[in-house]
């Protein structure tokens, strides 16, 4: 969590617009909560957070479990209050992709003034044993087919699924990465991270200092797949994956993706996370998904128009992404919009 957090205020613009701050909270001398936060600007208005929740899949306090336990609603609105007040002139709470539990216990930050973000969260339960998960992975055909491709690009080069080691071949996995993901993005029209400076410089901050930790599928040294994950004990969390386009046919990707999960269940894993997102490629790999919620809790009179402008434009996002023909359009219309006079430079 530290490293994770470091990374993102070390690459945060250098402007009064996002100011990163923590917020300790104490029972007797004993730190028993820290809120990770940032002040930032919306349309001229100042707005409070989750430090990074732009760039994490799920945002919340650090917390002490048997505190967390006795922390009701009400408490957990009057520290939002009291952290707004630290925070110097705040229009709005706006706190984004908040996980409806936290550590097995309910969420109680979660539930504040809060909606249900457009996509879930979805994973895999390791559990079971190994047979009977890869059965429900991948059917025999596929799987054989899927080794067919594997001999195809063994006859290509030197065919290796492994981690990234060393600076070099970790920041170069990184670029590759980042550059196939821009591409993708890009002739899709969805929303594109990558094309912010920022947020590539953090990634590659990420992955320099071991918070992400990148494994690829390398033909003759080259990564034609790359995934990042940040790892722990009993959970391993997707954060990111692409692969290059020119080996798609030998679904380099899916070959990467179902190797983790394999790796995994070897080392006593028991979730596999994929992370926020409702991406077609974890439909068949997840057995389990969650809700996350934003919270939207206004402090003055220009905060409550401009919290009801957000919710409305997230319900509308929802309503788009849950109708085929919408979120087509709404595609459509953004890929074409680059080429408009003004656009794009």
């Amino acid at each position: 969590m530290a490293g994770w957090l470091e990374a993102i205020v070390s690459t945060l613009p250098n402007e009064d617009s996002e100011r990163p701050f923590f917020v300790a909270g104490f029972d007797g001398s004993l730190c028993v909560v820290v809120l990770p936060l940032v002040t930032f600007e919306m349309r001229s208005l100042r707005a409070l957070g989750w430090l990074g929740q732009s760039v994490s899949d799920y945002n919340g306090p650090v917390i002490d479990r048997q505190f967390l336990g006795r922390v009701s609603p009400a408490i957990a609105r009057r520290i939002w209050g009291e952290a707004a007040k630290l925070a110097g002139p705040v229009d709005l709470v706006y706190a984004r992709k908040q996980p409806v539990e936290i550590g097995g216990l309910d969420n109680p930050f979660s539930t504040i003034n809060a909606r249900t973000e457009s996509d879930r969260a979805h994973m895999r339960r390791l559990t079971r044993p190994w047979p009977e998960i890869e059965a429900e992975l991948i059917g025999k055909k596929s799987k054989k087919r899927l080794k067919e491709k594997q001999r195809a690009l063994a006859k290509k080069g030197e065919f290796e699924v492994r981690a990234a080691v060393g600076p070099d071949e970790i920041d170069r996995c990184c670029q590759h990465l980042m550059t196939w993901k821009c591409d993708q993005l890009e002739r899709t029209g969805a929303t594109n991270p990558f094309s912010d400076p920022s947020y590539r410089s953090f990634m590659a901050a990420a992955c320099r200092g071991g918070n992400l930790v990148l494994h690829a599928v390398f033909l003759d040294g080259v990564p034609v797949a790359v995934t990042c994950l940040l790892m722990d004990t009993e959970t391993w969390t997707l954060y990111q994956t692409g692969f290059d386009p020119a080996y798609s046919r030998h679904s380099v990707g899916r070959i990467l993706n179902l190797a983790l999960l394999d790796a995994a269940f070897r080392s006593d894993v028991r979730v596999f996370d994929f992370g926020y997102g409702d991406e077609e490629y974890k439909q068949p790999l997840c057995d389990q998904s969650v809700p996350l919620t934003f919270s939207l809790m206004p402090l003055t009179v220009r905060g409550r128009l401009l919290a009801l402008l957000i919710g409305n434009a997230l319900a509308l996002r929802k309503r788009i992404k849950g109708n085929t023909r919408l979120r087509e359009g709404a595609l459509w219309l953004k890929r074409n919009a680059r080429h408009l006079p003004g656009r794009g430079k």
